[in-house]
């Protein structure tokens, strides 16, 4: 399935398992479904890490 007008797309059937989630729960799940385990684990919420330069702040 197709997320929103995008051409995000994940699995219906895993999609609609997380309908039962925590909201807390279900947005770090649909996360995981979109990144991936990998990409999430080197991935920060600010963009910096140890020795990485800051990063402007996304205005969506």
């Amino acid at each position: 399935m197709f997320l929103g007008n995008s051409s995000v797309q994940v699995s219906t059937r895993l999609f609609h398992r997380l309908g039962n989630r925590r909201m807390s729960l279900f947005t770090q799940d649909l996360a995981t479904l979109i990144f991936g385990k990998d990409t999430l684990a080197k991935s920060t919420l600010t963009g910096k890490g140890k020795t990485a330069e800051v990063k402007n702040q996304c205005n969506y």
